[in-house]
Parts: C-alpha cells; structure tokens; sequence
C-alpha cells in the first residue's frame, strides 16, 4: 500500500494546471513570456479545415438525373400518332372500296376521292396532334399528306427518337460549363438497380442543338425515297419532339457535396513536447490564441485523482503479482521482510529519481532550444534501479522488479510514448547483463551493454518517425549509449549506502573481504597460520566447485577465507596449528574438548559482526560445521561413560544450522576435504579422489545437505573439481640428490614434499562409519 501510495503521489499529473491567456482582445499584443508545449499534441486549423472542405464540396461531382423514360415515351407517342391516321385512312378505304381498282376510275373520280381522303386527314389533325405533343407546321402537313401519311415515316422517326434518347441528352450545353472540370454522375429514374455513371468528360455528352443537327442525315438513312426538302422538314419535327433527359438532381448534389465536406479530416497543427508555441514579445495571433485554448482543455481535462487512483492499481496488481509467485514458488531463498523493504524503496527510489529528472530535462531544454528534450529524456538512467536489485537480489527478482519499474515509468510518467519501450529494455537489461561481479569494471562493462541496448532501442524510435533530423537522432543515440553507464556509476556509488542500510553483501563487498590484508585475515596469520592456511586452501577448492556447478564463486571463496576465524580464541586447541607440540586436548575431558570446538563457531561470529562481515559471510560461519557429530571425542565420551551418566550425541554435535545455501555446503565440504586431505601419508591423486567422495558421503548420508538445494550431479561435480585442485596442491616432485636431501632428513624416495602423517580434526572425518555401499548408492565410487 505504501509503494502503491508513493507511486500514485509521484506519476500522478499535477494538481493545478497553468492558464494560458485566450482572451480575443489580447490579439495583436506581445507574448509575456516564451511559451512551450508542455506535451505532444496537436490543434485544429479551423480555417485551413474549412477552406479545404469548401474546396473539396466545390469538386464534388453534381448529381444529374438520366430519365429513361423519355426515348421509349417519345416513339410511343410518335407510333400513337401515326397509327390513329392509319386508322383514320383505313376506315375511309373501307368507306370507299373502288379505291381498291383504282384503275377503273376516271381523272375527275380519283380527283374526288383524293380531296375526300384529305378531308378526312384533316379531320384526324388535331388527333394526331394531340398524340404526338405538338402543332404541325403548314409546311410538315404538307410533306405528310404528300406522304399520304405512310407508316414506314412514323416507324422510321420513332425509331430514331428512341435511339437517340436511350443515352444521356442535355437540353443546353451551356448546363454543363461548371461540370466541365469536375465531371458529373449520372443516376437512373426510374432506378434500375445498376450503379451510377460516372462521366468525367462532359464534352462526351450530346446536347439536344448537336442532336437536331444530324437529324437530316439520319433520316436520309431511313427515308431515302423523299426529297432532301422533305427529309428537312420531318427533321424539324423531330427536332420538337426530341427533349434532354438529364436534368440537376439537387437534393443528391448537396448530399454529395457534404460527404465529400464530411470526409475532409480536420487540419491539425502537431506540437512536439518542448516546442516553441511563442517567443517573447512576439506578437499573439488568432492560432495563438487557438493553440492556448486546446493546452487550456486538455490541461484542465487531466483527472488528478482518476490518474492517481490507476497507478496505484497498477502498482498493487504488479505488486501483488510477483509477491504471489514468490510466496508460491519453492526457493531456496525467500524474500523476507528486508528483501521486500528493501524492493520497496528502490522502486520509489527510481520513481523519484526519474520523475526529478524528467522535470530537469524540462527545464533545461526551455531554457535552451539547442538540446533536444528526447535526447536529455534518453540519458536518464532507467538501468541504475535493476543494475542494484540485480547486485543484492537472485535474477528472476530482478528482473521483476525491472518490469514493474519499466512498466510504471512508461505507462503512467508524463513522458513521450516511446519511453515506454526505452524504459522496459533499458531496465530489463541491467538485470540481465550483471551476471557476476568479480571485479568493478565488469559493473561498467555491463553499463556499456546497457548502453548499447538502449542505443539500438533509439534507432527503432528514430525509424518510427520520432525524429527526423540527423543531428536530433545522433544526440539520442548518443543519450542511449551514454546512459547505460551513468546507470552503472549511480548503482556503483549507491551500493556502499543500500550495505550499511540494509546488511546486504554485495559482490563489490566480497572483492573487499576477498583481499587477504582484511584485518580478521591478519588476526588469523598471526594468531593461527595453520587455520589460515586451510582456509586459502578451502577457498580455492569451493571456488573451482562453485565454478563447476553454477554458484557464486566469489561468495562461496570468501565464506572459505572467514569461516574458521574464531580459532584466533584458541588456536593451540587445533591441530594444524598444533606444529607438532603437545595436544592440550590430552588433558581435558571429551565434553570439554568438543565445547571448545564448537565454540570457534560462536567465537567466529563475534568477529564477524565487530568486522561487519554480513550476514552471507555470518552464515557460512555458522553454517560450515552444520550439526556435524565431534566423532573423535563422542567415541572417547563413550569409552569413559560412567553408569548413571550416558553419553549423547546432542552434547558432542556442532548447534548448527545445516547450510541453507549452496555456497555454505561447499564451504562444509571444502572444510572437511582439506582437513582429512592433510592426514594422507601419501597423497596420491587416486587416493585423494577416494578421500574426497568418502567425505562428501559421509555428510549426506548424516543429513548434513538436506537444507540446500545441491543436487547428486552437483555432488559429482564437485568431487571431480575437489580431487582436480588437491592433486594440483599435492602433487609429486621429484627429490634431489646431495645436500637437498640431506637436509630433508628422508631418504631418497623420490618425493621432497611428503610429510609424516599428521593427525585430522576431532570430528572433521569419522572413517568408522564410512561405508563402501553408501559410495555406490550415490555414484561417487
């Protein structure tokens, strides 16, 4: 709730917001002050948007009406016509059916007929008129009735009227001059269900004047037995009944201007965070005054509490999430109240650090227009918090912790979009490239690949369109590459302060307690140097098994170095620092021997604790004997038990505890190794590899390794790198002739080195109950 709370107060907007002046009386006077975009956003050109819709209405094609009812109406009134007169002539045939032998009559008789026929046509005039929509000319009846009105005339004019109709027509060209660069379409009435045409080039489209104009020659075609004369006048009558069938539809004309009004996107005016809106003394605009009535809205439209209440949901699921899988997950070592204390203020630590620095980087960049704001944002070190947590912490808790602070700082910081993806990798990657710290350069070498990372991260943000300049991408490359090692300077310089802090030993403080002039190393040369060399040798033997099974190395050498400092108390109590004198053991009793034995360990962890060792270091102190049975004086305990008085083990076994860690195991192990490897006469390689897998048998066979996480293949391994350094140690030498080997006191044997047997740790190796099938059963013979 805490962290949550914290990082609700430091992501969330600012409670007040600046105004910014709108008033329209301001136009025209000096800007106050220079203003820049607080954020990335973007402000509608109202006049740009509006020119452009009336240019994009104004080019939107006129919506014309294609009646094609007109040519099929035109030839039916036409055929009506034409055949009321052949009606009209039919009925005077039958009236008079000696027309039918027209050569039986006279002159005077046809004469008769023929002005008693064009009596009764001029009867059916008016008819006919009717029918066909308008007045004959005294010059069309004429040709007509010369014609005798004949049928094949009204066939051949109907069909012309409908061919020349079935396509668009316009009454005037003159119609179509405002459509002459935008086009038209045309729709169908009444509508047939096939789609609009499209006519781009009106010059395309008959006028009714250029229809009239090829009537004559169309009727040559059709007519050809009447004079030109007559073909003339039947065009003119034609001509009157041939009409344009494309009229302006207006109703869908303005519906298309306004779709294509409608379908112009607003012109928006884009802002980068940073930009210059105005400069000092510069006259105000009306986009001025535009642009600070948007930063006004969006600024009053930001909910501080909404804002605040989602990180802190954010935080408490994230939170909660990774605190449940690790409160699930089986682990060796789990996170305690310090581990998560101190996760808790890291991550507030960064929030706080990165929230300061983001408002610097603002600042610097308003005052000064020359450094880019993406670039000052790139520098900021998002590895130093996972660079720490990885320092003190197993990976897969720092590489959650680098998620969740990645995650934060890119969704909810008032940052660009693209710091989202810069955080995440940069974070991720100091998890991920502290591997070891076996020395403080390989701190900045991981600082280096952080920055790298980020560097490549850049370049995908320059390729998605964040900046274009090349001197602006240059400058972020340049952040990204320089940011991964202030990231490593700021975790280097932090690390003494999360020790003192939180009791953490961290690899920087082990380099520290790694070297041999530590003041409890010179306390144990001087006191006790037998004890200070087994623990050398110890430490080289758990270094090259940690380094054959994975462990820390470098924790598992300096547990070796500290984990029998307490015999600086009393060092003449132990055999390698006995030098051959009296063994101060013979004189006292079993129980008490094995009380001065034990007590090294509690001696040891007083020293370590004045020395400020840690508690790693504490740990394998009290864990290097885990709660190992004193064979050597439990079995004299029990030869002397007295009736009434029995002997327990409880008494003659180290309080412990066994090792939690896989480091403190190889500790106890290297310990009980060396120790047994001293008391071999003669240490040849193959005795040494028995040696040590008896050990290492007899400790997991008395439950010793229970607590730890080795497995039967760690132990293979760690036999094979045991043997691999004690034959290095011991290995044969030659002896050589005349006065070396006088001075050895041996005879010429071949080995110089070889030393008299001496005498292992009470309680370091019991060969009693060593036995060879416990071997087999764990692989190791």
């Amino acid at each position: 709730m805490l962290v949550a709370a914290s990082a609700a107060l430091l992501l969330a907007p600012a409670s007040t917001q600046r105004n910014l002046p709108t008033d329209p009386r301001l136009l025209g006077s000096p800007a106050p002050e220079k203003i820049k975009a607080p954020f990335d956003f973007e402000v509608v050109d109202e006049e740009a948007t509006d020119r452009l819709r009336a240019e994009a209405a104004a080019a939107a094609r006129r919506a014309y009406d294609f009646d094609t009812r007109l040519a099929p109406a035109t030839a039916k009134r036409i055929d009506a016509a034409f055949a009321a007169v052949s009606e009209r002539r039919a009925t005077f045939r039958d009236a008079h059916p000696e027309l039918n032998q027209p050569e039986r009559l006279s002159r005077a008789a046809l004469a008769r007929l023929d002005e008693a026929l064009g009596a009764a046509l001029e009867e059916v005039r008016p008819e006919f008129e009717r029918l066909l929509g308008t007045p004959l000319e005294a010059a069309e009846l004429a040709v007509l009735r010369d014609a005798g009105f004949e049928p094949e005339i009204g066939r051949a004019m109907s069909a012309l009227a409908g061919e020349l109709l079935a396509a668009p027509v316009i009454a005037e060209r003159e119609a179509l001059r405002d459509d002459a660069a935008t086009g038209i379409t045309v729709q169908r009435v009444p509508d047939d269900g096939a789609p609009d045409l499209v006519i781009n080039d009106v010059t395309q489209i008959p006028d009714r004047d250029a229809l009239v104009d090829r009537l004559p020659g169309l009727l040559e075609d059709r007519l050809p037995l009447l004079t030109t004369e007559q073909r003339a006048t039947l065009a003119g009558l034609l001509a009157r009944l041939l009409d344009g069938n494309l009229t302006v539809n207006l109703r869908a004309t303005e519906i298309a201007r306004e779709l294509a009004r409608v379908s112009v996107n607003p012109v928006n005016i884009s802002f980068k965070e940073g930009e210059t809106l105005v400069r000092d003394g510069d006259r105000l605009s009306a986009r001025h005054l535009a642009v600070f009535t948007e930063l006004n809205r969006r600024t009053g439209e930001k909910p501080r509490l909404a804002a605040a209440l989602a990180v802190a949901l954010w935080v408490l699921l994230a939170v909660g999430v990774v605190f449940t899988r690790q409160a699930t997950t089986p682990v060796t070592a789990p996170l305690g109240p310090r581990d998560l204390t101190f996760a808790a203020g890291l991550f507030i630590g960064m929030l706080l650090l990165l929230r300061a620095w983001s408002s610097v980087a603002g600042l610097i960049h308003t005052s000064s227009d020359e450094l880019s704001l993406a670039a000052l944002l790139a520098l900021a070190p998002v590895a130093a918090g996972s660079l720490i947590a990885r320092m003190v912490m197993r990976l897969d808790v720092a590489l959650a912790f680098a998620l969740v602070q990645g995650l934060t700082i890119g969704l909810f910081a008032d940052l660009p979009p693209w710091f989202l993806g810069y955080a995440v990798v940069g974070a991720v990657l100091g998890a991920l490239t502290l591997r070891t710290l076996a020395r403080r350069s390989d701190l900045l070498r991981a600082g280096g690949l952080i920055g790298l990372g980020q560097a490549v991260m850049a370049v995908v943000v320059l390729l998605g369109g964040e900046h274009s300049t090349l001197p602006a991408s240059l400058a972020v490359i340049g952040a990204a590459l320089v940011s991964g090692p202030i990231a490593a300077v700021i975790a280097l310089a932090f690390t003494a302060v999360i020790e003192a802090l939180f009791g953490y030993t961290t690899d920087l403080k082990l380099l520290e307690l790694a070297n041999l002039n530590h003041p409890a190393l010179k306390e144990l040369i001087v006191q006790a140097p037998g004890s200070y060399h087994h623990s050398i040798i110890v430490g080289s033997l758990v270094e090259a098994a940690a380094e054959e099974i994975g462990a820390k190395a470098l924790l598992a050498r300096v547990m070796a170095y500290y984990h029998d400092i307490g015999k600086v108390q009393n060092p003449g109590y132990f055999s390698e620092n006995q030098r051959g004198g009296a063994n101060p053991h013979n004189k006292l009793k079993p129980n008490m021997s094995a009380r001065i034995l034990r007590r090294h360990v509690s001696d040891g962890l007083e020293l370590a604790r004045r020395h400020h060792l840690g508690d790693q270091i504490q740990a394998g102190i009290a864990e290097h004997h885990g709660t190992t049975l004193i064979s050597f004086f439990f079995q004299k305990a029990k030869e002397a038990e007295e009736e009434g008085q029995p002997v327990t083990e409880v008494d003659f076994r180290y309080t412990g505890p066994k090792p939690q860690s896989r480091e403190a195991a190889l500790v106890m192990l290297g310990d009980a190794v060396e120790a047994a490897a001293r008391s071999l006469a003669e240490p040849s390689p193959a005795r040494l590899q028995g040696l040590v897998h008896r050990v290492i048998n007899l400790k997991f066979t008395d439950g010793q390794l229970d607590e730890c996480d080795l497995t039967l293949r760690d132990l293979h391994l760690i036999a094979r790198a045991f043997a691999r350094v004690l034959a290095s140690i011991y290995h044969e030498r030659p002896e050589y002739p005349g006065t070396l080997g006088e001075l050895s006191g041996k005879k010429s044997d071949g080995d110089l080195d070889s030393k008299p047997a001496r005498r292992p740790d009470p309680g370091d190796l019991d060969p009693a109950t060593d036995r060879p099938e416990d071997l087999h059963r764990l692989g190791l013979d």
